[in-house]
């Protein structure tokens, strides 16, 4: 059964009543409305323009103030139709590492180029060399286009600033240049002033031209690995097997190593005392080159630990080792 009610009895019939006896709006009320939408249509427009604007610009901005001829000429491979990129700066104006503070922590900038060091690079005999003389390379000294045997006339005290670009190989366009690296070295007949950038630049140089892993490189051996690495003469791993099977250090290692053995430091020569089958674990590593390069508080640029089990060393029916890289009784 429904019932209907009236919905126009008492408040809601007299609320409508003075609804229809209201006035009508007049031109003020519509003036607002006018000036309302005014305003809402010039916003609008502003951020369409401020958008496309954003969306249609491709100029990039120089990595670092263009002061010099040498900087000028490096910003031309700063644009985003080329297949280059920064990828080392040694810079005047930068005199310390680009870093950011985090919650009350400084930590370096690793995206940025004054952070990178530059492995195609290195010093030999004071002057700056390269690395490996085979890969292809452009240089331009002071603006101008250098042969490449001109970089070992120039030391690193005389120089002034060094950019590195570097070619993206898969990226459309990169077939049009040959060279896969562009170094940019400005000079100066002034020693530029020592700061830590410039301090650790010569390290890295340094360290580059006699390693391969300046940066620092671990290594970690089982007993059976370390049989394969003797056997086939890896020198990764730091020793080499006599004929009697003992642990013996390469010479280029011997003079420049820290050696523990079982976590006791040692003099070098003690690891002559350990039998292959009593290594449990070897682990080797080379300090970055901060570490070692020449300073009031250099390490040895090597370290060597031999964790040791000494009942491998023994006949034991319950542990057998099986390797093609030994021949002794097992």
């Amino acid at each position: 059964m429904y019932s209907f009610t009236n919905r126009f009895n008492g408040s809601g019939l007299r609320q409508r009543i003075d609804m229809i006896n209201s006035q009508r709006s007049g031109s003020a009320t519509w003036w607002r409305y006018v000036a309302w939408m005014a305003v809402m249509s010039v916003m609008a427009f502003a951020c369409r323009h401020s958008s496309q604007t954003e969306v249609t610009s491709t100029k990039k901005k120089a990595i670092f103030p263009l002061t010099n001829a040498t900087r000028v000429l490096a910003n031309q491979l700063d644009q985003p139709d080329l297949p280059w990129f920064c990828e080392s700066a040694l810079v005047a104006d930068y005199t310390k590492p680009d870093t950011i503070r985090y919650k009350g922590r400084v930590i370096l900038f690793k995206s940025s180029p004054t952070t990178h060091y530059p492995d195609i690079l290195c010093i030999r005999n004071n002057h700056l060399d390269l690395k490996d003389p085979t890969l292809p390379i452009k240089l331009f000294i002071n603006a101008q286009e250098s042969q490449l045997a001109d970089l070992s006339t120039v030391s690193f005290e005389n120089t002034n600033e060094i950019l590195i670009y570097q070619k993206w190989e898969n990226i459309e366009g990169a077939e049009r240049y040959p060279e896969l690296y562009r170094i940019f070295v400005s000079t100066t007949h002034k020693t530029p002033t020592p700061n830590q950038i410039r301090l650790r630049w010569k390290q890295f140089l340094l360290a580059n031209a006699v390693s391969e892993h300046p940066l620092g490189e671990s290594n970690s051996f089982s007993m059976n690995k370390l049989m394969e690495a003797t056997f086939f003469s890896n020198k990764n791993a730091f020793v080499t097997r006599t004929k009697d099977d003992y642990l013996k250090l390469y010479d280029e290692y011997a003079t420049d190593i820290d050696v523990l053995i079982n976590g006791l430091a040692v003099e070098p020569k003690r690891i002559e005392g350990v039998h292959i089958r009593e290594v449990d674990k070897l682990y080797t590593r080379e300090r970055p080159f901060y570490e070692w390069t020449d300073g009031s508080n250099r390490a040895h640029r090597f370290v060597l630990y031999v964790q040791t089990a000494p009942k491998l060393a023994k006949r034991d029916s319950s542990y057998y080792v099986f390797s093609p890289f030994y021949s002794g009784d097992f």
